[in-house]
């Protein structure tokens, strides 16, 4: 019996999402806030459902759902 332990594998990445009304007001808020880059759209043509940004070495997903209500304040 060895008593080195067994390689552990390194942890896969974890990409948070969140979930808007309003995708495009969102991409913009991270955009302007952290410089916020689209790396990926789905779909790619017209109104997206899901938008990737990239902040420096980190991922962002935003996905949209028109069914949710926005509070004002």
């Amino acid at each position: 019996m060895s008593a080195t332990s067994p390689a552990v594998p390194a942890p896969a990445a974890v990409q948070p999402v969140i979930v808007t009304p309003d995708l495009d007001r969102l991409q913009a808020f991270y955009s302007g806030l952290v410089g916020a880059e689209e790396f990926t759209r789905v779909p790619e043509e017209g109104p997206a459902f899901f938008v990737g940004l990239r902040i420096g070495g980190s991922e962002l997903g935003i996905v949209v759902d028109q069914n949710l209500k926005c509070s004002p304040g």
